[in-house]
């Protein structure tokens, strides 16, 4: 695959950043460039609440099985393991490799033993999207095991070319709010039992869950925005887990759990 220049990837990421709506919208056309560009098996789009870094909607259909993605969800959700987004927006650069943030030792993180490795991913790199200190998004990239590593020259590639992608998302983020008219509607109540499987929700939350641009589990048919929180909520030693998660219309939902 011949490399394309910085400066062709970098005007074809600004060109569909400026043609698609949509803040999920804009990362799938992100992700299409970058497939072309640099080569990968997989992937997954995120966005994701500034405030606490849980993802707040995305786009899963070309990523990891989908058997496999509830226990990727429940590993992400504890924000402990390789390439957890609070620790990568800590980070100098937008760019991880799962290679670099295990020193070379990729079965020291729980979601390759558990997730990666059993579905014959070897490989994943990790970009956020953030401006002005604020991660608004993010694209998890995967090779199989039997293909090269991401180099270095990829990573710093992709750091470069997407460095525009944040502002695109927020101000997709922003005119949706701004669009948005009338009154918000009233809260609603979601019981769910221990396997996070739904017992009764009232109208409200249905509408709500409605809106939310998220694929949703197979199991549950929640989004897996939800579903994170919940495992928050499984994992927490004390007090509720709480985030933020974005409605298509615009709207952002706080979700206590």
């Amino acid at each position: 695959m011949n490399a394309p220049s910085v400066a062709s990837l970098t005007g074809g990421i600004e060109r569909v950043c400026r043609t698609t709506s949509g803040a999920v919208g804009i990362e799938r056309a992100v992700a299409g460039r970058l497939q072309a560009a640099i080569g990968f098996d997989a992937w997954c789009a995120l966005t994701l609440d500034p405030a606490t870094l849980l993802p707040t909607g995305g786009f899963h259909e070309e990523g990891v099985p989908h058997e496999r993605l509830p226990r990727l969800v429940e590993i992400e959700a504890r924000g402990d393991d390789a390439l957890a987004f609070p620790s990568l927006a800590r980070s100098r650069s937008p760019v991880t490799t799962l290679s670099q943030a295990t020193d070379g030792r990729p079965e020291c993180s729980r979601h390759y033993r558990e997730v990666l490795s059993p579905s014959g991913l070897g490989h994943e790199l990790r970009v956020l999207f953030g401006t002005a200190g604020a991660v608004w998004g993010a694209l998890v990239l995967f090779r199989e095991s039997c293909a090269r590593d991401f180099s270095q020259s990829q990573a710093e590639l992709v750091a470069v070319s997407t460095v525009g992608v944040a502002t695109a998302i927020r101000r997709e983020l922003v005119l949706n709010e701004v669009a948005e008219g009338g009154d918000a509607d009233g809260p609603g109540l979601l019981v769910l039992d221990a396997t996070l499987a739904p017992v009764s929700a009232t109208s409200g939350a249905l509408r709500w869950l409605a809106e939310i641009d998220d694929d949703v589990d197979a199991r549950t048919g929640l989004p897996h925005a939800v579903m994170i929180i919940g495992h928050r909520a499984m994992a927490a030693t004390s007090g509720p887990a709480r985030g933020r998660i974005r409605t298509r219309p615009g709207r952002w939902l706080s979700v206590h759990a």
